[in-house]
């Protein structure tokens, strides 16, 4: 038996979780991550995630995402915000994209898994200013 099928038969019965809550995917080996409001930030509730959406929203910054993903899941999330945000200094941008944030997550379901990751990124940045996941 390897290491791999140890850990999880060791988990058997623990953890009922089936599926990303950033993907969608079935579950495998995953984590669990603090969201809306990260943990440092006093968050409490979890979700379970797979370990790549859980590597691109806590531990991969935003500046080492490829530029066309990253500029696809901002147009999805911002697509009738952009043209105004786009010519807006960066302060004032990120505010209002700050206010938008509670107002998408209503649309959780219609985004692609990018976007998701994407928007939970920006939440804990919002709920965490000092957080280090841009």
């Amino acid at each position: 038996m390897d290491i791999v099928e140890a850990w999880r038969k060791s988990r058997l019965g623990r953890c009922a979780c089936t599926h990303c809550h950033y993907c969608d995917r079935e579950l495998d080996v995953h984590q669990h991550d603090h969201y809306p409001i990260p943990k440092r930030a006093g968050g409490t509730r979890v979700v379970p995630t797979c370990l790549v959406c859980h590597d691109l929203k806590d531990r991969i910054p935003l500046r080492f995402w490829d530029t066309d993903v990253m500029h696809q899941a901002f147009d999805e999330l911002l697509k009738d915000q952009i043209p105004e945000l786009r010519h807006l200094p960066w302060p004032e941008a990120s505010a209002r994209l700050d206010d938008s944030l509670p107002d998408l997550e209503r649309k959780w379901p219609e985004l692609s898994p990018l976007a998701r990751v994407l928007l939970a990124k920006l939440r804990a940045v919002d709920e965490d200013p000092g957080s280090l996941t841009t």
